[in-house]
């Protein structure tokens, strides 16, 4: 008589165990990342003795906060696109979830999530451009 494992029946069950599992340690790493991005954004800010002022993340015109221009600034080492950079990783997180949920969708043929899960990334991207 041969044993069979306690996890043989669990990895059958879920065909989508690896793809959830990513998913987990996507969203582990990501929330970390854009912590750090952000709070050093915030301590640079700090030690160049300008303390973080609500009026520096306060909505202002649309070209001033493209990604595009908070990528420049990030690379000319502001400290204030610094921080907002771990903002937009901080958004784009949850879009990242659900395009991986909408992959899980389309694998399992569930066009309807799938086209739903879609919509709601789009939404999140365009939201945050």
């Amino acid at each position: 008589m041969s044993e069979t494992t306690p996890n043989a029946p669990a990895e059958h069950a879920d065909p989508h165990r690896s793809l959830r599992t990513g998913i987990a340690t996507l969203l582990n790493v990501g929330t970390i990342a854009a912590a750090v991005v952000l709070l050093a954004g915030l301590a640079l800010l700090v030690k160049q003795g300008a303390p973080p002022q609500v009026g520096n993340f306060a909505a202002r015109t649309r070209e001033s906060d493209s990604i595009a221009r908070v990528l420049s600034d990030v690379l000319q080492g502001k400290p204030d696109a610094i921080a907002m950079l771990g903002v937009i990783l901080l958004v784009f997180i949850p879009a990242a979830r659900t395009l991986a949920a909408a992959v899980v969708f389309a694998k399992e043929r569930d066009r309807l999530f799938t086209l739903l899960a879609l919509v709601i990334v789009a939404t999140l991207v365009i939201s945050a451009l």
